[in-house]
């Protein structure tokens, strides 16, 4: 069915600033001083003494980062952004703070023939209702037909130089002292006739990533 309203609640999606006891989960100070030793820091400034922004295509890891950190995620099935690192510069991510998939007690499952793939253990970057996670979600909408379910797909990504121009909304803007870049990742739902964007800006001399989304409705009907 075609796309005839689409009313939108915008929630206030998780935090991306964690506190000091998760950044320890995410990147013990602990086992990255061992591996400092592996990376002088020379080198670890030779690689990221610029904002880099590149995809990996044989882990489908997204690495955003410059001198003074380094952030991950990760398209997962082309359909999901995982939030797999953020801590200092690393230039090769092994997924060593990732916990093995197994069953688990009264856990959704969309796949009869993989129970152990259950979306509520993932660290989801944007959350929707209705996927398996169970978390609050990022974005609520109803479309024309009063359903409340969509189905991203991964369509593309882009890197820009600078940052993105947010219509009505205050947001940080370029700094020729400290020069930003974005990426871009582009998801689409073709049967609710939507596209989601992300955007995730970084700076060069700054221990900041900014986040921000953009719904677009294809419909006849807004």
């Amino acid at each position: 069915e075609k796309l005839r309203n689409c009313f939108l609640k915008l929630v206030t999606p998780s935090p991306i600033f964690h506190n000091q006891s998760d950044f320890q989960i995410a990147s013990p100070s602990q086992n990255f001083s061992k591996k400092k030793r592996d990376f002088p820091h020379s080198i670890i400034e030779r690689n990221f003494s610029m904002t880099h922004i590149h995809f990996d295509s044989e882990t489908n890891y997204f690495y955003i980062q410059n001198s003074r950190m380094t952030y991950i995620i990760e398209l997962y099935q082309n359909r999901h952004l995982l939030h797999r690192y953020w801590g200092p510069p690393i230039p090769k991510f092994k997924a060593w703070n990732q916990a093995p998939n197994q069953k688990k007690t009264f856990a959704a499952f969309s796949d009869f023939e993989n129970p152990s793939e259950s979306l509520e253990y993932y660290p989801h970057e944007f959350s929707l209702p209705y996927q398996g996670d169970y978390m609050e979600p990022s974005l609520e909408l109803t479309l024309a037909n009063l359903s409340q379910i969509v189905h991203f797909h991964f369509e593309s990504y882009q890197i820009m130089e600078g940052t993105p121009e947010l219509d009505g909304l205050p947001h940080a803007r370029n700094n020729q002292n400290s020069p930003a870049q974005t990426l871009i990742v582009t998801f689409v739902d073709e049967q609710a006739q939507l596209t989601l964007e992300h955007y995730y800006t970084i700076f060069q001399q700054h221990d900041i990533i900014l986040r921000s989304y953009k719904l677009i409705n294809h419909g006849k009907n807004s």
